[in-house]
């Protein structure tokens, strides 16, 4: 009996030690987030926190994100991180608690009405951010309105019908970095603004993505639309 266990602890230890191994790996992160983090990593659209000592970036997915990474994708969203950094000096926003490396970003995203301050000259820059407000700029950067096309504290309605998400959010949901990595990997293979291209394709015909990096990332599928989409991610069956 005593053996059995032995050999039991053995084999939970050698899966836990593999999973630990995984690029970007973390402790609550599901095999899911942990390939999408892997290929936006790739594509530069999600960069971590340094490299552990095996080289492999530092993803941190159970860290809840904050306002300024959430601003930061948006604009790598809309292919214009390059813009940002040119102009930041012309579009500074005024706010007193940005830090330096995302200046750039929050500026853009301020006078271009995408996003505002807290009060009191204040970003919330260490503020947490959640699914609704995350999921909102996934769909602005997709081309879709406030009021128009969604409502902001409710945008999973939309995004489950597109399949960017799948029921999994609502009202007060934990939403981490891992959250963010799947959800953005799904929008890239939306259709971008009624372009009849994907998000993915409209970054790589702007720059903002290689043609190179697309097929390290192994996402040349979501290059067209109506293209196949993660695993994790089924297509919602027409009304």
């Amino acid at each position: 009996m005593y053996r059995r266990k032995t050999r039991i602890a053995a084999v939970i230890l050698a899966i836990a030690l593999a999973v630990s191994l995984l690029p970007g790996a973390a402790l609550g992160a599901t095999l899911a987030q942990t390939r999408a983090a892997d290929k936006l990593y790739t594509l530069g659209l999600l960069t971590g926190y340094g490299l552990d000592s095996s080289g492999k970036p530092i993803m941190n997915l159970d860290n809840i994100p904050k306002r300024t990474e959430a601003v930061t994708m948006l604009v790598r969203f809309l292919g214009k991180e390059q813009f940002a950094k040119a102009l930041a000096s012309t579009y500074a926003a005024p706010f007193t608690d940005v830090p330096t490396w995302a200046a750039p970003y929050v500026g853009y995203a301020y006078f271009s009405g995408l996003t505002g301050g807290v009060g009191n000259g204040k970003f919330g820059s260490g503020n947490n951010i959640g699914a609704d407000h995350y999921l909102t700029f996934l769909l602005r950067a997709l081309g879709y309105a406030d009021n128009t096309d969604f409502k902001w504290n409710s945008p999973w309605t939309l995004t489950d019908s597109l399949g960017i998400t799948s029921g999994q959010y609502g009202t007060g949901s934990k939403f981490t970095r891992g959250d963010m990595a799947l959800t953005s990997l799904n929008a890239l293979y939306q259709e971008y603004n009624k372009s009849g291209k994907t998000l993915l394709k409209a970054l790589v015909d702007a720059g903002a993505v290689t043609m190179e990096q697309v097929l390290a990332a192994e996402l040349d599928d979501a290059l067209t639309v109506g293209g196949a989409l993660p695993p994790a991610v089924s297509r919602p069956t027409p009304a």
